[in-house]
């Protein structure tokens, strides 16, 4: 399976997964960091470089950190931007809440593998992050006025943030060229 399409299946995959996991008391605080990292250290490990089981597992707690700095955003924003239950709100809280998960998410992937080592690769996958984080906020303001279902709300709004970002990470990852370039330079600093 390619990465273009391992991403984004093992993201819908995780994201289907937490949004039901919320049924669970206590589930919406660790599952979807949790489900996310696994879902990411599956889809590297399998289509772009093998990764150490120690590796893997810094991929998983970073994820699940970046997962608990998202929820912290959005309490602190909804807060400083008015507090009110209205999709302005909403939507700045979403975009703030989902670049700052997507950019700790980001971090850790270039820790874990040289393939996603750049300064590049983490601001497309923090803008990837906003976007998304955005269309997340929608869905959680529907589903605060329009009634939508729950667990509905979260199996959309995680699988729409997931799959946008797990989409990119492939396509903004370093090319085999750059990669080569990295290990000859820190060679010749050694």
């Amino acid at each position: 399976m390619s990465a273009q399409l391992a991403f984004p299946v093992a993201a819908a995959v995780s994201g289907f997964a937490l949004g039901i996991s919320y049924i669970v008391p206590g589930g919406g605080i660790i599952f979807p960091g949790l489900f996310f990292g696994i879902a990411l250290a599956y889809a590297v490990h399998h289509t772009v470089e093998e990764l150490k089981p120690a590796i893997g597992a810094v991929l998983v707690l970073l994820s699940t950190c970046g997962f608990w700095v998202a929820c912290i955003t959005t309490l602190f924003s909804i807060r400083l931007f008015g507090g009110g239950n209205n999709l302005a709100s909403d939507f700045i809280a979403g975009i703030l809440a989902g670049s700052a998960g997507a950019s700790v998410l980001a971090a850790g992937l270039a820790i874990s593998s040289e393939r996603f080592q750049s300064f590049r690769f983490v601001a497309v996958i923090t803008a990837t992050g906003a976007v998304c984080g955005a269309a997340f906020a929608v869905v959680v303001y529907l589903h605060d006025n329009a009634h939508l279902p729950h667990p509905i709300d979260f199996i959309f709004g995680y699988v729409i943030w997931q799959v946008g970002v797990a989409s990119v990470m492939p396509l903004a990852r370093n090319n085999d060229a750059s990669v080569a370039s990295l290990n000859h330079a820190s060679r010749n600093s050694n």
